[in-house]
């Protein structure tokens, strides 16, 4: 793919909507995406496709995008307060529409969960990949690779806030490794801040196969040396409060996917302070985990 089919920092360039579709792979040269703007249908560039299998066959997914030269005040959805577009699927002389929702048009905007309806014969779309929050922001952190963005530039920020957003903006639960995959891309960002904040175990859903080595090393980097990410906290700010976060990530994380590591990080008397607070006020999720009864005992001498 050649990237200067994008611009890669787009700052003197129009924002773009990047949205993820998928279709069986026989059916490639058979349908074709749009987006409708004022009654016109709008080719939308695709800027990448790969294939995945699963038990329904091999199916094409691809990114596409369209650039916001301007937000139409009659796009406006006042109950979400955000901009609607209508994205247009043809095939077989038949039309299925999607609606997408965006808030900004000062920053590049990432749509998750692309889903498209029947029309109003009640026909259904073509099969598509119900992909998760993971393999969604795997593909679009695929893409940026692929046009050699690089961590810190616009559009690797902006995907992280959109990623963020779906965390900070539901009140539903979320999956452990979605969030530890946006961990692991803005952990060197001043984005790791709000992450952190937004870290809740009653909120967390562990997944039922969890890819431990991809996390387990950043991790622990941070864990033997927490100021790659505390360097984030402003100087009004209080910084034991995000030690308490992070520590409750390693906590949890070790707890359920390394006996040792974990073993390892209550050994250390000096986290000590933030353990006290920790595990009493979230026993029910680290009721794994072996306790000496030094510590225990510091429980109640706070």
């Amino acid at each position: 793919m050649d990237s200067s089919i994008i611009d890669k920092d787009t700052q003197n360039a129009p924002f773009k909507i990047f949205l993820i579709a998928s279709n069986q792979e026989y059916l490639n040269d058979k349908i074709e995406y749009y987006l409708e703007s004022n009654n016109k249908l709008i080719n939308l560039d695709k800027l990448f496709a790969k294939i995945l299998k699963n038990n329904e066959g091999d199916f094409t997914v691809s990114i596409y995008s369209f650039c916001i030269d301007k937000l139409d005040k009659n796009n406006f959805d006042a109950q979400s307060k955000k901009y609607k577009d209508i994205i247009i699927l043809k095939y077989n002389n038949n039309i299925f529409k999607g609606i997408i929702f965006y808030k900004d048009k000062n920053r590049n905007n990432f749509i998750y969960d692309l889903k498209l309806e029947e029309n109003d014969q009640k026909i259904s779309p073509p099969i598509y990949l119900n992909l998760t929050k993971l393999e969604q922001l795997k593909l679009f952190s695929e893409l940026l690779k692929k046009l050699k963005v690089k961590q810190g530039e616009r559009l690797s920020k902006d995907l992280l806030i959109d990623s963020q957003l779906i965390i900070r903006g539901s009140n539903s639960s979320y999956y452990f490794d979605f969030y530890l995959e946006i961990f692991k891309q803005s952990y060197s960002q001043k984005e790791i801040k709000t992450l952190l904040m937004m870290f809740k175990l009653d909120r967390v859903i562990l997944p039922k196969e969890m890819k431990v080595k991809e996390y387990s090393s950043i991790l622990k980097m941070i864990e033997k040396k927490p100021s790659i990410i505390i360097k984030y906290i402003g100087e009004n700010d209080n910084v034991e409060k995000y030690y308490k976060y992070l520590y409750t990530l390693l906590l949890f994380f070790y707890s359920n996917y390394d006996s040792k590591g974990v073993s390892v990080l209550l050994s250390k008397k000096e986290l000590w302070k933030y353990y006290v607070e920790i595990i009493p006020m979230n026993h029910k999720y680290f009721y794994n985990i072996e306790l000496s009864e030094e510590l225990i005992n510091s429980f109640f001498s706070k």
